[in-house]
């Protein structure tokens, strides 16, 4: 395979093994369509010489046949998960927009069509500690840990939870600050003052775990 493929589960890699599956078919095809191919999927300009370049690893045709059926199999496999999960991805976009919070949610900066049903499951989190917001907060892991003894004093992050729902708020946490100033100015401004308490990711929570406090009260006033 070409340098230009890191993900080879990627659409432009399937299309790639789909058309020219062996290294003889590749080296057989045009200079123009490898070219034209290449450009299409933002591919290094230098990989057409590597396939020209390039010498096989065996010669055993047994071996051979059996890896250009293997590689012909898992193409037609990615390919029928794809559109699964695209399909999946549009029922779960349907059944999101349904929820009765959907548009305060859909509201939030930095949320969008990935990301709402995301932050639609984990607010309706029951923790079994209350629906509170400092409830949420210790559930997911956002909120930070303090350890204290004389003068001395650490933050660090929480390890015991939902690492699926900590990465949740942590990814909208990062999307935020590309859409909000507020939190963008809550994050240079905790960087400023505990740069070397806080590590980088402990910033991030502490932006998601203000938001998660401001937008539960919105969905509290709303459901009630």
């Amino acid at each position: 395979m070409p340098e230009g493929f890191k993900d080879l589960a990627s659409v432009g890699c399937c299309e790639f093994l789909s058309k020219w599956p062996s290294l003889e078919q590749l080296q057989k095809a045009k200079r123009s369509t490898l070219a034209k191919f290449a450009q299409q999927h933002r591919m290094p300009e230098d990989c057409i010489e590597q396939v020209r370049t390039a010498r096989m690893a065996v010669e055993d045709t047994a071996i051979l046949g059996a890896g250009l059926e293997t590689i012909t199999a898992y193409v037609e496999i990615i390919g029928s998960l794809r559109q699964k999960v695209h399909q999946f991805d549009r029922q779960l976009a349907q059944k999101a927009k349904q929820h009765p919070c959907f548009p305060i949610v859909a509201s939030f900066p930095g949320a969008g069509p990935m990301m709402n049903p995301r932050l639609l499951a984990v607010l309706g989190i029951d923790t079994g500690q209350g629906a509170d917001a400092a409830s949420l907060q210790n559930f997911s892991g956002i909120s930070a840990v303090f350890k204290g003894s004389g003068q001395s004093r650490k933050v660090q992050a929480r390890i015991a939870c939902p690492w699926f729902v900590k990465q949740t708020f942590h990814d909208w946490a990062g999307h935020t600050m590309k859409k909000c100033e507020w939190a963008r100015q809550l994050y240079e401004q905790k960087r400023a003052i505990c740069k070397k308490l806080l590590t980088s990711r402990l910033r991030f929570l502490t932006v998601a775990a203000r938001r998660t406090r401001v937008h539960l009260i919105s969905i509290a006033k709303r459901t009630r």
